[in-house]
C-alpha cells in the first residue's frame, strides 16, 4: 500500500475549502459529483464503493447505495479542522477489513488547537458557505471544542450535473479530558441535516399525464455521530479501546400538481467496538494488533425482509412495505513493521474477519521496500482483500419511482464476498524534475454488478427490474503522472 500525507501547509497553499478540492489534483484518484447530492471518490479505478473513507480512525454509517457513497465525508467539515489527510493507495483490508480494496482515506482532525475561534465564507461552483468554530482550550485537565458549517446550495443550469438545491448544516462537538501525561479521554458528537429540492418540466406534447406534468421532489437527511475513546501509553505499547455510534436518516418526497407520486424512508445505524495495541518491540520490529466488533442495521421502504419483520408504513396518503435487516461482524487482525537493513523494509499483516453473511475471510498482505536513495524505492506487494456485501445488496427489494421510470431492485443474501487481484509491484520517486512515475498497477476482481433483467418502454414510460449478481471483471492500470503531488 502506497501512502500520500497531505499536510495542513499542503492543504494552505492550494487555497481549498473542503477536503474535495483537495483531492481533486492527486493521481490515482478520481472526484466526481454524485448523482444525488456531494462529491464521491474511487482509488485505482476500484470503485467508490471500495474506497473507504474515515474520521481521525473512524467509519460512518454507510449511504444505501454506490450513488450515495461517501458524498457526506467530502463537504462535511472546513479544512480549519484538518491537521492532515492520509491518503493509502492498494488494498487495505489486512488492517481495515471490508470496503478498503481500492485504498484509504483518513482524515486527520486537529488535536492541540490553541484557544480561540475562527469565522470564514466560502462561494465556489454551486455551493455557498458560512463556516466557523471555537475552542475553550485547556481549563484544567478539560478541552471542549466546537465547529459549525452552513452550507446553501444553489440551483444549477440545465447543463449541470445535479439540479439539488437547498441548505446543509452541520455542527461538531469535541472534547478530551488528559488524566495524566500518558493516559486521556476523547469524546465527541456530531450532527448534520440536509433538505434539499428538485424541481423538473414535464413534456406537454407527451401521452401520458404523468410525463406531461411538471415533478417536485424533497430530500431530507440528516446525520448523528457519536464515539468516546481511551488511549494512552506504557512501556513499549500505545494502547486505545474505542466505542462508535452512527446513524443516518434519509426521507424523500415526490409530487406533481395537486398529487403525491412517491416517497422513501431509510435508516442506516453502526455500532463499532474496537481495542488495538502498538508494541515497539526495538528499533527494527513494530507490532500493531487488535480487534473488533461491528453491527449494521437498517431499515425502510427498500428493504425486504432481511433478518427482520416486512410491515407497512403509510405517509401521505400512500402505502409502501418496509422492511429491515442487521448483520454482525468480528475481526481480529496483527501487522508488523520490519527493518531488515537500513534500507529494506518488510511489512506482512494477516486480518481475520467472521461475517454474518459469508462466514470468515483471511486478508494476508506483505510489502517489501527496497531505499535506492533518499527519493527512490522500489516496492511490491501482495495482499488479498475483500468487500463484503452491503445490507442494501443483501436484502433490498426497493420499488421506487426514478424520475419517470418505474425501477425494482432486488438484493441477494447469497453473494459473496467482493476480491480483488493478487499483486500490486512498482517504482516509486519522491522527486523528479519531469514528473512523478506512479506504480504499475494489475488488478483482478469479481465485482458486484446490477444486471438488468428485465426492461420494457412504450415511448411513454419505462419498467427496469434489476438482481445483483455477481460478474468478473479485471483492470489493468499504467500512469506516469507530471502532475505535483503530496508524498
Amino acid at each position: 500500500m502506497t501512502t500520500s500525507v497531505i499536510k495542513e501547509e499542503d492543504i494552505k497553499k492550494g487555497g481549498a475549502y473542503n477536503v474535495r478540492d483537495v483531492l481533486k489534483p492527486l493521481t490515482r484518484l478520481n472526484v466526481m459529483e454524485a448523482g444525488m447530492t456531494g462529491n464521491q471518490v474511487s482509488i485505482r479505478g476500484m470503485g467508490t464503493s471500495s474506497t473507504l473513507i474515515l474520521i481521525d480512525g473512524r467509519r460512518l454509517a454507510g449511504e444505501d447505495s454506490g450513488s450515495t457513497m461517501n458524498v457526506y465525508e467530502l463537504n462535511r467539515m472546513s479544512l480549519d479542522e484538518v491537521e492532515c489527510i492520509e491518503v493509502m493507495r492498494g488494498a487495505g483490508s489486512g488492517l481495515y477489513g471490508s470496503n478498503a480494496m481500492g485504498g484509504v482515506i483518513n482524515i486527520i482532525i486537529k488535536k492541540n488547537k490553541k484557544a480561540g475561534g475562527y469565522v470564514g465564507t466560502w462561494l465556489g461552483g454551486r455551493e455557498q458557505a458560512l463556516y466557523g468554530g471555537v475552542l475553550t482550550g485547556k481549563v484544567g485537565k478539560l478541552n471542549l471544542d466546537v465547529n459549525y458549517n452552513l452550507t446553501e446550495v444553489r440551483k444549477a443550469d440545465r447543463d449541470g450535473d445535479s439540479n439539488m438545491y437547498g441548505p446543509r448544516r452541520y455542527v461538531d462537538f469535541k472534547g478530551r479530558c488528559q488524566f495524566d501525561e500518558t493516559r486521556g479521554l476523547s469524546f465527541g458528537a456530531s450532527y448534520m441535516k440536509e433538505q434539499y429540492g428538485s424541481f423538473s418540466e414535464g413534456d406537454p406534447t407527451a401521452m401520458s399525464a404523468s410525463a406531461r406534468d411538471d415533478m417536485t421532489e424533497w430530500y431530507d437527511n440528516n446525520r448523528q455521530s457519536y464515539f468516546v475513546k481511551y488511549d494512552g501509553y506504557h512501556s513499549k505499547n500505545d494502547y486505545e479501546f474505542q466505542n462508535d455510534y452512527n446513524r443516518l436518516g434519509k426521507e424523500s418526497r415526490k409530487k406533481t400538481p395537486g398529487v403525491w407520486r412517491d416517497f422513501d424512508h431509510s435508516k442506516y445505524e453502526t455500532y463499532v467496538v474496537e481495542a488495538k495495541n502498538t508494541y515497539h518491540v526495538d528499533e527494527h520490529h513494530t507490532v500493531t494488533y487488535g480487534g473488533e466488533y461491528r453491527k449494521q442495521k437498517a431499515g425502510g421502504t427498500r428493504l425486504g425482509t432481511g433478518a427482520g419483520n416486512r410491515t407497512e408504513e403509510t405517509y401521505l396518503g400512500m402505502t409502501k412495505p418496509y422492511g429491515s435487516a442487521d448483520v454482525k461482524s468480528y475481526a481480529f487482525y496483527v501487522q508488523d513493521e520490519w527493518n531488515l537493513t537500513d534500507i529494506l523494509f518488510f511489512v506482512p499483516s494477516l486480518r481475520y474477519d467472521h461475517h454474518d453473511s459469508f462466514g470468515g475471510e483471511l486478508s494476508p498482505r506483505t510489502g517489501l521496500t527496497y531505499a535506492m536513495s533518499k527519493n527512490s524505492r522500489i516496492k511490491t506487494n501482495y495482499g488479498a482483500g475483500y468487500r463484503a456485501p452491503s445490507i442494501i445488496e443483501l436484502y433490498s427489494h426497493m420499488d421506487r419511482n426514478m424520475g419517470r421510470m418505474q425501477v425494482q431492485v432486488w438484493g441477494n443474501e447469497h453473494l459473496d464476498p467482493e476480491k480483488p487481484g493478487p499483486s500490486i509491484s512498482g517504482l516509486r520517486q519522491k522527486k523528479i524534475r519531469r514528473g512523478r512515475r506512479s506504480p504499475i498497477s494489475t488488478t483482478r476482481s469479481m465485482t458486484l454488478s446490477p444486471r438488468s433483467t428485465r426492461a420494457a418502454s412504450d415511448g411513454l414510460s419505462a419498467t427496469s427490474t434489476s438482481i445483483l449478481t455477481r460478474t468478473p471483471s479485471s483492470v489493468t492500470a499504467l500512469a506516469l503522472d507530471k502532475k505535483k503531488s503530496a508524498s
